[in-house]
């Protein structure tokens, strides 16, 4: 009598499971390694005021002032950077000028993008 062995069994099973985790491991490290990259080849161009919206009273006396503003960031990497959430705090000589939480930002590769601000 002849005996036929099931195609693949255990040493299959564990040959798959050695690839799904080598293709793992090497996605991990590329996405690392871009990354990087990004960390340190992104930088800050400068800032621009976009406008200034001034509110009142009926008199006309000045009780609000807002700063519309973009911070200018230049992305020279090959990779598009995708930020799900950057909240920033915004001092001037130790004193809190203005918060924000800026939600879902993208700054394409080989660009200069330009993130809102508002004071």
């Amino acid at each position: 009598m002849v005996k036929l062995k099931k195609p693949g069994g255990a040493k299959a099973v564990l040959a798959a499971v050695l690839a799904l985790i080598i293709t793992l491991a090497l996605g991990i490290g590329i996405h690392l390694a871009q990354l990087n990259e990004i960390k340190n080849n992104l930088k800050v161009e400068g800032l621009r005021f976009k406008n200034i919206d001034v509110t009142g009273d009926v008199a006309g006396i000045p009780t609000g002032i807002k700063l519309n503003l973009e911070l200018l960031v230049q992305n020279p990497t090959s990779y598009t950077l995708d930020i799900e959430r950057l909240t920033y705090n915004i001092y001037v000589e130790d004193k809190l000028l203005g918060e924000d939480t800026l939600q879902h930002l993208v700054i394409p590769a080989h660009s200069t993008h330009p993130i809102p601000i508002t004071l």
